[in-house]
């Protein structure tokens, strides 16, 4: 726990994604979040970060090029039936 702590304490950039209510305040906490961000962060929609460089922070939406949404897709396994003969290392 300490090894995470002091990765990022010494981290610059730090992006944050939508935070469940239940985890929040030590997100907060470890990540030297106001108390504005924090509330902020429970209320994210997906595709929507909060970016800290230094001492600032932005709101940003991240956007796809139609092209890059096959790399990024991880719920796709979950929506499509897998075939266990078809899967690698089978």
């Amino acid at each position: 726990m300490h090894l995470a702590e002091g990765l990022l304490s010494d981290s610059e950039t730090r992006v944050v994604y939508a935070q469940s209510p239940g985890e929040v305040a030590h997100t907060g906490e470890l990540l030297g979040l106001t108390d504005t961000e924090t509330e902020l962060v429970t209320q994210l929609r997906r595709g929507m970060a909060l970016w800290k460089v230094g001492q600032r922070s932005f709101l940003v939406e991240h956007r796809l090029a139609s092209g890059e949404r096959w790399l990024t897709d991880t719920d796709q396994a979950m929506v499509e039936p897998t075939d266990p003969v078809a899967s690698p290392g089978r």
